[in-house]
């Protein structure tokens, strides 16, 4: 490795600010991240029965899991990190890991991912819609 490199990156890592609690006042409140991991978790199952059935688009679904894992990973970072039950430490570490995740554009304009990549399911009044027989709808948000 370039030693030139390894210093400016040192440096780099130095000159970055660390998170604190402050950084949460942009997020959600603690409560929606349950109503997001609910949502993902529905959407998810759902993704499952859709890559058994419709074979052709194996390659979408497969997107959608990935997306809908990676919005799993930080909702669930942002509740434990919210979460006051937790000693600050470890909620300081999951604000960590949730702004690697983000980035710093988007973890400091408080920008979490969709908890369901909507992109993947078709709109019922879209002509073009894939018709799959008698699905049964599943509800995205709980009640």
């Amino acid at each position: 490795m370039d030693p030139g490199f390894a210093i400016m990156f040192g440096i780099s890592t130095l000159l970055q600010p660390d998170v604190s609690f402050e950084d949460l006042r942009v997020f959600p409140p603690h409560v929606f991240c349950g109503r997001m991991l609910a949502a993902n978790e529905n959407a998810r199952k759902l993704i499952g029965a859709r890559e058994t059935i419709d074979l052709a688009r194996a390659d979408r679904w497969w997107e959608a899991r990935c997306e809908a894992n990676r919005a799993q990973q930080a909702w669930e970072a942002l509740g434990r990190a919210s979460d006051i039950d937790f000693d600050e430490s470890y909620r300081l570490s999951n604000l960590r890991s949730l702004r690697g995740m983000l980035g710093w554009k988007d973890y400091y304009a408080g920008q979490m991912p969709c908890a369901v990549p909507l992109w993947a399911f078709p709109r019922a009044d879209d002509p073009v819609a894939p018709s799959v027989g008698s699905e049964r709808f599943i509800r995205l948000l709980p009640r």
